[in-house]
C-alpha cells in the first residue's frame, strides 16, 4: 500500500509542477516499468502499482532489495538479458506468487544471489532457469507455500530429487566448485512437511555436505535422517525449522555455529561422538530441548551453545570438558541439577572482574556437582554462593550411583507439561501427543467432539510421587477439564486450575487429556492429511520399531489413527504404532484417520543380522603446535595432537629440545603415566568404560611446558598401542607427523590495532575477519587475530583480546 501512495504522490507532484510552469527532470528512467528505477541496465527500486509485472529486455542487473518487502506485486517475469538478482531483491513479497524466467535456456549466464526469493509466503511456481550458473544457498527460505523447487531440466549445476529438494555444487570463497564430484544440499522447500531422508546420491554423485541455511525456515519438516557420507553441516544449516528429534552421524566431521538455532520444537539431540566443540549458538532458542547426546570427544561448550534452553532441566556434562565459555547456559531458567566433570580447568573468567556466574538465569534451587579436589571445587567454593545457588562436592562424578540429587522438576514447554518428582540425574520427561489407541478412544468418547489434546507422559527414572502440571491446550476456555486413563475408562482428575493450567499430585504417569467440550470442533476441522515420521525402514527379524503419525491441521475435531499392515506375515503393527518384524519380506504399514486420508510406511525385514563392521586399524596422525593462548614470561607451551585416530590405547613420544626442565600434562582423556624424562613421555588414554581413543578430527592430547624462552620442541619418534576387536594387544602404525616441529614466541600481540593499548578498538579491528578462516582470501591479514591457534577468527580470540585489556 506504501509504494501505491507513493507512487501516486510523485505523479501528483509532477503534474503541480508543471501546472506551476516549472521543468522537471527525472533521474532515471523506467523503460517501460512504470515505477520503477532503471539506469545503467540496473533496476535499483521499484514504486509501481504492481500486480503482474515484466521487467524490460534493457535490465541485466536487478539489484539488491530492488523489491524489499513490496505488498502489491502478483506475478513477476524475468528476461534472458539479466545477469544477476542481488541479495533480497524479492524478500518480504507478500503477495508474491510466481515468478517466470521468459528465456530459460536462451539467456545471459545468471547468478541468484542470497535470499533473492526469500520470506514470500505465497510463491509457489519458480523454476531456476538452465542459465543460472550459481544460485546461492537457499533463496527460498521461509517461502511457506513452495512444497517443492524446480530446476529446468537442462541446468547441468542444480538438480532436484523426487521431493523437491535442490543440490548444486559445493562454493569455496564464493566460487562454485563445478569439478567437485560431490553435490551439496543446498534449498529445501519450506512448504513440505513431515519427515525429510537426505539421499545418498543425487544424479550419480554423493551428497557430502548441506549449505548453510539449506533448512532455515522449513517449519514443517518435523524429522530428518542423514545419511552417513554427509560430511559438513554449514552454520544454520536448521535454523527456525520444525525438527523434533535428531541423530546427527557419527560421520559428520564439521558443525556451523547455529545449526539448530531456534528450533522450538527439538526435545531431543545426539551429537557426532567425534566432535570436539559444541558450537556457538548451535541450539540457542530451543525452548523445548531436554536430552542431549553429548559428544566422547567434546572439550569446549562455545559462546550461547545452549541460551535460551529452557527445558533443560538437568545436565551431566561430558567427561573430559575442558572449558565452557562465556554465556554458553545464558537464559536456562528451568536449569536445576549440573555434573561439572573434573576435567573442567577453563570457567568464564576476567583478571579484574573475576569469574563469570555460568547460568546467570537459573533458578535459585539449581545445585551444580564438582569433584573434591578438582577445578571445579575451587570454581564452586569461590563464588557460587555469592551467585544465589548451591554447589555439592563428590568424591567422584565419574560414579553417581548413589547420589542422593533431592526433589527437582522436569519440563516439556511445547506440550505445556511440567513434573517434579525426586529424579536421578540424566532424567528425561518424556511427553507424547497420541491420536490412536484405546485410551485415545476412551478420551475421544468423553470430549463429545469438542478441543481434545492427549498425552502419554513418562520419565526415564521414577520417582514415589509425581506432582504433574498441565497447561491449557490452545482454544480451550475456562471450562476445560483434565482427565486421567484409569483401567480401561477415561476418569475426570479433582486438580487445582491456576492461571490456566492444572496441577495435581499423583503416584503415577500415565496417559492425560485436556478436554473442553464445552467448544464444538464444527464440521470444518475435518482431517486434511496424515504423515509418518517415517516412510522407509529396514528392520531384522525380531526388531521393533515406533512408527508416529501427525494429523493436520491441528484444529481437527478427530484425530484418531487407525494402523493396519498389508501383510501379518512380514510385520505387525499395534494399536499405537509400534511395528514387530516377524520374518523377511516386504510390507507396508498404513495409518488412517477417521475420514480415510492416510500415510504408509514401506518395511523391508531380512532374516540375517546386520554384518559387523571391518575391524579398524590401530593408527594415528601426530601434530604439535605452539600454544600462543598461553603466555608466561620464561616459559614456552606447546600443544600436542592425534588426528584420524583409530584404536589408540597408548602413545609414546620422543622429542628434543633445548633443555631437560619439560613439563607433560595429558587432556581429553589421556594420563601421562610416569615422567617426563630424558626426552620421551608415554600416554594412556584412561577411562572407566576401557575405551580406546578414536577420532576422525584433530584432538588435542597433551599440553607440553618447556621452562625456556622461545624454545623450539621437536619430535624425533612416536609409538603407538592399543588393541584389536579380539581384545590382542599390538602396535599401531603413525601415518605422519606434521608438523613435527614448532618454536615458542612470546612476541604474540593483542593490540591489533598497534595504537599502544589493548581496548575496544582492538576487538572491533579483530571482529572484521569474523568467521575467516586459514582457506579464506583475507587469511594473511587475518590470521594476526587468530590468538588461540586453531586456524579461524570466533568469538574465543575475541575473549582472548578482552582477557588482556590494557589495565
Amino acid at each position: 500500500m506504501k509504494n501505491k501512495i507513493f507512487n501516486r504522490l510523485s505523479s501528483l507532484v509532477v503534474i503541480a509542477a508543471m501546472l506551476m510552469g516549472f521543468t522537471v527532470s527525472v533521474s532515471a528512467g523506467n523503460d517501460g516499468l512504470i515505477g520503477a528505477n532503471i539506469k545503467d541496465g540496473q533496476l535499483l527500486g521499484y514504486f509501481g502499482d504492481g500486480g503482474d509485472i515484466k521487467i524490460p529486455d534493457t535490465v541485466t542487473i536487478i539489484a539488491g532489495e530492488a523489491f524489499l518487502n513490496n505488498d502489491n506485486i502478483t506475478s513477476v517475469t524475468i528476461p534472458g538479458s539479466v545477469q544477476v538478482i542481488g541479495y533480497h531483491a524479492f524478500d518480504g513479497c507478500t503477495e508474491l506468487e510466481r515468478v517466470i524466467f521468459e528465456d530459460p535456456t536462451d539467456g545471459a549466464d545468471l547468478i541468484i544471489r542470497l535470499d533473492a526469493f526469500a520470506n514470500c509466503p505465497k510463491l509457489t511456481e519458480c523454476e531456476i532457469p538452465a542459465v543460472a550458473s550459481y544460485v546461492t544457498a537457499n533463496v527460498f527460505k521461509g517461502c511457506s507455500s513452495m512444497e517443492k523447487i524446480k530446476v529446468h531440466p537442462q541446468n547441468p549445476y542444480y538438480f532436484t530429487d523426487d521431493n523437491g529438494v535442490m543440490f548444486g555444487p559445493r562454493v569455496n570463497e564464493g566460487e562454485p566448485q563445478y569439478d567437485d564430484p560431490n553435490l551439496t544440499l543446498t534449498a529445501y522447500p519450506s512448504g513440505r512437511e513431515g519427515l525429510y531422508s537426505i539421499p545418498e546420491s543425487v544424479q550419480g554423485r554423493t551428497v557430502d555436505r548441506i549449505w548453510s541455511g539449506a533448512f532455515k525456515n522449513a517449519e514443517k519438516l518435523t524429522d530428518i535422517e542423514i545419511p552417513e557420507n554427509v560430511k559438513i553441516i554449514g552454520g544454520n544449516a536448521f535454523e527456525h525449522s520444525g525438527l523434533t528429534d535428531v541423530t546427527v552421524p557419527d560421520t559428520v566431521e564439521s558443525l556451523g555455529s547455529g545449526a539448530f538455532e531456534d528450533c522450538t520444537k527439538l526435545t531431543h539431540i545426539q551429537l557426532p561422538k567425534n566432535l570436539t566443540s559444541i558450537p556457538h549458538s548451535i541450539f540457542k532458542g530451543c525452548t523445548s530441548l531436554s536430552s542431549i547426546e553429548f559428544p566422547q570427544a567434546a572439550t569446549n561448550i562455545e559462546m550461547y551453545a545452549f541460551a535460551d534452553c529452557k527445558s533443560l532441566t538437568n545436565l551431566i556434562l561430558p567427561d573430559g570438558l575442558v572449558n565452557i565459555t562465556l554465556a554458553a547456559f545464558e537464559g536456562c531458567t528451568n536449569l536445576q541439577r549440573v555434573v561439572i566433570p573434573a576435567s573442567v580447568t577453563g570457567f568464564p573468567n576476567d583478571d579484574t572482574l573475576g569469574a563469570y556466574d555460568m547460568f546467570p538465569d537459573s533458578p535459585k534451587s539449581l545445585v551444580v556437582y564438582v569433584e573434591k579436589g578438582s577445578n571445579g571445587e575451587r570454581w564452586a567454593v569461590n563464588n557460587v554462593a555469592d551467585w544465589g545457588y548451591q554447589y555439592k562436592i563428590l568424591d567422584s562424578v565419574s560414579n553417581l550411583d548413589g547420589v542422593d540429587f533431592g526433589s527437582f522438576y522436569l519440563i516439556n514447554l511445547d506440550k505445556k507439561v511440567r513434573v517434579e518428582g525426586k529424579f536421578s540425574i540424566n532424567s528425561q520427561l518424556v511427553v507424547n501427543e497420541i491420536n490412536s489407541g484405546n485410551e485415545y478412544d476412551a478420551f475421544q468418547a468423553k470430549s463429545e467432539n469438542g478441543i481434545l489434546k492427549v498425552y502419554e507422559v513418562s520419565a526415564t527414572h521414577e520417582s514415589d510421587t509425581y506432582t504433574i502440571s498441565v497447561g491449557l491446550s490452545d482454544g480451550c476456555s475456562k471450562n476445560a477439564k483434565l482427565y486421567y486413563y484409569e483401567n480401561g475408562e477415561a476418569v475426570e482428575i479433582s486438580s487445582s486450575q491456576v492461571s490456566k493450567t492444572f496441577t495435581v499430585q499423583t503416584d503415577s504417569l500415565g496417559y492425560f487429556a485436556v478436554i473442553d467440550s464445552s467448544i464444538s470442533g464444527g464440521e470444518d476441522h475435518e482431517v486434511t492429511k496424515v504423515t509418518l515420521n517415517k516412510t522407509t525402514a529396514a528392520m531384522k527379524k525380531g526388531d521393533k520399531l515406533q512408527l508416529s503419525a501427525t494429523v493436520l491441521p491441528q484444529t481437527a475435531t478427530n484425530k484418531s489413527i487407525r494402523w493396519e499392515s498389508s501383510d501379518n506375515t512380514v510385520a505387525t503393527v499395534d494399536s499405537k504404532g509400534v511395528i514387530t518384524a516377524v520374518s523377511a519380506g516386504s510390507a507396508k504399514i498404513t495409518a488412517t484417520a477417521v475420514n480415510g486420508v492416510n500415510a504408509t510406511c514401506t518395511i523391508s525385514v531380512t532374516d540375517s543380522e546386520t554384518p559387523k563392521p571391518a575391524e579398524e586399524k590401530i593408527e594415528t596422525k601426530v601434530s604439535l603446535k605452539a600454544d600462543k593462548a598461553v603466555s608466561e614470561k620464561g616459559k614456552s607451551y606447546f600443544t600436542l595432537a592425534l588426528s584420524e585416530s583409530s584404536r589408540i590405547a597408548n602413545i609414546q613420544i620422543t622429542f628434543e629440545t633445548s633443555t631437560n626442565d619439560v613439563t607433560v600434562s595429558g587432556i581429553n582423556g589421556f594420563t601421562v603415566i610416569g615422567d617426563a624424562e630424558d626426552g620421551k613421555v608415554v600416554l594412556g588414554y584412561l577411562n572407566a568404560n576401557g575405551e580406546l581413543f578414536s577420532s576422525a578430527q584433530s584432538a588435542d592430547i597433551a599440553k607440553i611446558t618447556v621452562n625456556a624462552e622461545n624454545a623450539t620442541l621437536k619430535i624425533t619418534d612416536v609409538k603407538v598401542s592399543g588393541w584389536d576387536t579380539d581384545k590382542t594387544v599390538k602396535y599401531g602404525k603413525v601415518n605422519g607427523i606434521d608438523p613435527s616441529e614448532a618454536t615458542f614466541t612470546d612476541a604474540l600481540s593483542y593490540d591489533v590495532n598497534q595504537d599502544g593499548t589493548i581496548d575496544l578498538l582492538d576487538i572491533t579491528e579483530a571482529q572484521r575477519y569474523y568467521r575467516a578462516d586459514k582457506n579464506s582470501s583475507n587469511w594473511n591479514d587475518a590470521s594476526k587475530c587468530d590468538f588461540n591457534d586453531d586456524g579461524r577468527i570466533d568469538i574465543e580470540d575475541y575473549m582472548e583480546i578482552w582477557l588482556n585489556f590494557t589495565k
